[in-house]
C-alpha cells in the first residue's frame, strides 16, 4: 500500500490533502465541540512561539536576561516535553467524541476529557514513546559519512514513519475499547490485514503536513525576503536594535516577527494535520473492529470517506455495514 501511495503524481497527493482538510471537520460536523482539542493544540504551540520569541527579544535587547534565560530553560525543559503528554491526551479526547459522533450520539468535550482520565497511564506511555520517538527522529542525518550511518539514519525514518502509523491506530484502540496496551497491540496486525492496496489515504495524511509545507514555502520565502527589506531599510533608524553589517545598518526586528509568525502558522497547520490524522484512524479503526456500531445513516459516507472520495476504490475499502 505504501509503495502504491508513493507512485501518486504530486497533483493526486494535494487532492487527497484537500479532500482531508475540507472533510474531516464537517464529517463529525454534528459535534461542533470536537474541533476544541485542535484549537487546544494550536494554543499550546503558539504558547511555546510567544515564550522562546519573547525570551529572544529580551537577550537581543539586554533586558532581564536572566529572564529571558529562565524563559527558554523553561520551554526546553518543560514545555516542550510536556507537549507531547497534552497532545496525546487532546487527540485521545478528539478520538472519542469522533468515535461517538460516527454512532450517533454527541459528546461535548467536558465529558470526553473524563472519558480519557481513566486512561491517562497507557496514554502517558503512549506519549512517552512518541517523545522517545521524536528525538530518535532528530537525530537522522547527524552522521552523514560512512554506510553505517546511512544504515543508522534509515533505520530512524522507517521508525518514524512506523510509529506515526502504531501511534494513531493506538489511541482509538485505548479510549473506544479501555484494554490493556498488551491486548490491543495484536489489534494492530488485524488492522494491517484489512488494509485494502487502493485504501492509499493512511499515507496521504502521513503526506499531509509536508504537502502544505512545499505549498507554503515559497510564501515563507516571500515574507523573509519582505523581513529582510524592511530590516534593511529601518535599520538606521532603529539603532538600538541593528547590527551593523559591510558598512549598513540591519534591524533584527521585521526577521523576527516574520519568523515568529511562519512559526505561529506551522504550529496551527500541525495542530490540524494531527487532527485529521486522528479523526480518519479513528473512523478507520471503527470500521474494521467495530463496523455494527456505525450509524447507518453513516455509513456509505464514511466509506467514501476512508477512500478519499475515489468510488472506484470504495468497492475494496472496509466494510462499514457490520
Amino acid at each position: 500500500m505504501f509503495e502504491h501511495f508513493k507512485q501518486k503524481s504530486f497533483a493526486d497527493r494535494m487532492k487527497d490533502t484537500g479532500y482531508l482538510l475540507k472533510n474531516s471537520f464537517s464529517l463529525v460536523g454534528a459535534n461542533a465541540g470536537i474541533v476544541k482539542p485542535t484549537v487546544h493544540m494550536a494554543i499550546y504551540s503558539l504558547l511555546m512561539t510567544s515564550l522562546v520569541v519573547g525570551a529572544l527579544v529580551l537577550l537581543l535587547l539586554r533586558w532581564h536576561v536572566g529572564l529571558g534565560v529562565g524563559a527558554l530553560l523553561f520551554t526546553v525543559l518543560v514545555l516542550l516535553p510536556f507537549k507531547f503528554f497534552y497532545r496525546t491526551r487532546q487527540k485521545a479526547c478528539q478520538s472519542w467524541m469522533t468515535y461517538q459522533a460516527i454512532t450517533g450520539k454527541v459528546t461535548p468535550y467536558p465529558e470526553a476529557h473524563r472519558h480519557t482520565a481513566a486512561e491517562k497511564g497507557r496514554l502517558r506511555f503512549i506519549a512517552f514513546v512518541d517523545l522517545l520517538v521524536a528525538y530518535a527522529g532528530s537525530q537522522r542525518g547527524q552522521n552523514r559519512e560512512g554506510v553505517s550511518a546511512f544504515v543508522t539514519n534509515l533505520f530512524l525514518s522507517a521508525l518514524v514513519e512506523v510509529w506515526d502509523l502504531v501511534n494513531h491506530y493506538m489511541i482509538p484502540g485505548v479510549v473506544i475499547e479501555q484494554k490493556p496496551l498488551k491486548e490491543i497491540v495484536p489489534q494492530l496486525k488485524a488492522l494491517r490485514n484489512n488494509v485494502p492496496a487502493t485504501l492509499a489515504g493512511v499515507f496521504g495524511i502521513d503526506f499531509a503536513g509536508d504537502v502544505l509545507k512545499i505549498l507554503l514555502g515559497p510564501v515563507y520565502l516571500v515574507a523573509l525576503a519582505a523581513g529582510v527589506g524592511l530590516s534593511s531599510l529601518l535599520g538606521p533608524s532603529m539603532p538600538h536594535t541593528s547590527w551593523m553589517i559591510q558598512g549598513h545598518a540591519y534591524t533584527w526586528v521585521p526577521v523576527l516577527v516574520v519568523l515568529y509568525l511562519i512559526c505561529c502558522a506551522g504550529g496551527v497547520l500541525k495542530a490540524c494535520v494531527e487532527s485529521v490524522k486522528t479523526i480518519y484512524f479513528t473512523i478507520f479503526y471503527t470500521a474494521i473492529m467495530r463496523p455494527e456500531t456505525i450509524a447507518p445513516y453513516l455509513r456509505s459516507e464514511l466509506t467514501h470517506y476512508l477512500v478519499l472520495g475515489d468510488s472506484a476504490a470504495a468497492a475494496s475499502a472496509p466494510d462499514t455495514k457490520g
